[in-house]
């Protein structure tokens, strides 16, 4: 199965460490291009351009629960439905 894991700050790191406990194949997502975590795949810049490619070549989005998420220059209220609409299912840890 693979993993996007959406990462914004370091409190997202128990999303990895969660996510890697059922599968080796992780995708990182990260807007910074600064952030790099070595032995995965790192991906970086706007966070629903890189959906749109990753449709159809990711099983799960995985992300920290919150009330807002910074895309861009705006925050969407609730970015779990945006994600499921674009097909691909969900897992938010808390």
């Amino acid at each position: 199965m693979k993993v996007l894991v959406i990462y914004y700050d370091d409190s997202d790191t128990k999303v990895i460490n969660y996510v890697k406990d059922f599968t080796s194949d992780i995708l990182i997502f990260t807007p910074d291009e600064r952030i790099m975590f070595p032995g995965y795949v790192n991906i970086h810049g706007d966070l629903l351009e890189n959906l749109e490619k990753l449709k159809g070549k990711v099983d799960v989005i995985s992300l920290r629960k919150r009330e807002n998420y910074p895309v861009g220059n705006i925050f969407l209220g609730n970015l779990v439905d945006q994600i499921k609409s674009m097909g691909f299912k969900v897992l938010v840890i808390s």
